[in-house]
């Protein structure tokens, strides 16, 4: 009979409190993690104190065009609007006020912090520099940990290099107790919210995007036939947006239109959405299965033909046990209200997709039959995996988190 979770006391008011900071394009989330011991190693979970903040907007905002953006970064010369400095200060200012409501709720006020924000990092990790749904960060957290200090908080640490969103999630998912990453050795997680944000546990580590980028583009850089990126088509936003559009109706500032909400009564524009969603996600999984699968024959860099700096190296024919679909976009997989347009289609033209290359690879590990193999896909609803992988980084220096469960 399995042991039940050695839950750590409570510890007193003096004590410092492991906080995880989810900080998405719209909101930032922040919860109070807690440390559980158990006989295979360290386990989080969230504890009762947690906070989350929409950012203010200034009506002017409009993010930078990707390509002036990428060519700033590239020239480590950022300029920024002031409208895109105001709505940064916004973003901080939410981040202080959630960060403080937690330490207020748990009564303490010496914190452990980590956080995770999507968008490209400087080379220090300290700063966004690229961000395609919001402002960019310079400084930012120079200026989230000198604005805690003033709130009257104190910090155990300086608070570590910004984790992707997607990495956080694959490292939450690897620890919670309800994780999805916990009893595998290899996966692929993708998680849909405002972007898509994707990572991978491979041989029981977990990798970021940015280690395979030899071999395969973000899933935000991909685009269809036609020139629609896969964020666009895929992500929850994205479904949102391309309902509104298709009928015709330009929803208010902050306001989205639920195809999800539709889809029982019948509305074939939700239902179209619907199912140029499935079909962008059948076509990105297929796509990973097949990279990691043919991991001999991705290109090297060089003369040499050795691989670029920081790139993993895969071994021949490696297979992904279990592919996670997470945050807002696993809650839509998961509705059984959207099986028939979303998760059903999705499942059968992944299993065209793979049937079609009859490669026995292929066929032997992801199918059964002609239908995609039990438990291949699964839907999450860890909503706080983002804030619980945050807070495993910062323990990382004193405790190594991630080989705990290698």
């Amino acid at each position: 009979m399995a042991r039940s979770p050695r839950r750590r006391s409570a510890p007193p008011s003096n004590e410092e409190l492991l906080v995880g900071v989810d900080g998405g394009a719209t909101e930032v989330k922040v919860h109070e993690i807690l440390i559980l011991e158990r006989e295979e190693g360290l386990r989080l979970e969230t504890g009762p104190a947690s906070a989350s903040m929409l950012y203010d907007r200034t009506q002017r905002f409009e993010p930078v065009p990707m390509a002036q953006q990428l060519l700033e970064e590239q020239r480590k010369q950022l300029q920024l609007s002031e409208a895109e400095r105001t709505e940064g200060r916004f973003v901080l200012e939410a981040f202080v006020h959630a960060i403080r409501s937690v330490a207020e709720q748990a009564g303490r006020k010496r914190l452990r912090i980590g956080v995770c924000l999507p968008g490209g990092k400087s080379l220090d990790g300290r700063a966004v520099v690229v961000m395609r749904n919001g402002p960019r960060l310079p400084d930012f957290l120079a200026q989230l940990e000198a604005g805690l200090v003033a709130a009257g908080l104190e910090l155990a640490a300086p608070i570590p290099a910004l984790l992707s969103d997607g990495e956080a999630c694959a490292m939450g998912e690897n620890l919670a107790l309800e994780g999805l990453f916990s009893d595998v050795a290899s996966a692929y997680y993708l998680g849909g919210g405002t972007g898509l944000a994707e990572c991978c546990k491979i041989e029981g580590q977990i990798v970021d995007m940015d280690a395979l980028r030899p071999w395969m583009r973000k899933a935000w850089q991909l685009e269809d036939e036609q020139g629609v990126s896969y964020e666009d088509l895929a992500s929850a936003r994205g479904i949102n947006q391309r309902y509104a559009l298709r009928r015709g109706v330009a929803p208010e500032p902050g306001e989205e239109l639920y195809p999800e909400e539709r889809i029982a009564i019948g509305d074939p524009d939700a239902e179209a959405v619907m199912r140029a969603a499935a079909t962008t996600l059948a076509q990105l999984f297929f796509s990973r299965i097949q990279s990691f699968a043919k991991a001999e024959k991705l290109p090297r860099t060089g003369r040499s033909g050795r691989l670029a700096p920081g790139a993993l190296k895969l071994k021949p024919g490696t297979r992904l046990e279990r592919i996670v679909i997470g945050q807002q976009l696993g809650r839509l997989v998961s509705d059984p209200a959207l099986r028939r347009s979303l998760s059903e289609p999705l499942e059968e033209q992944l299993a065209q997709l793979l049937a079609a290359t009859k490669d026995p690879f292929l066929v032997q590990h992801y199918l059964a039959g002609s239908a995609i193999r039990p438990g291949l896909l699964q839907a999450s609803l860890l909503r706080a995996a983002p804030a619980i992988g945050a807070a495993a980084k910062s323990l990382a220096p004193a405790r190594k988190v991630e080989e705990s469960h290698g």
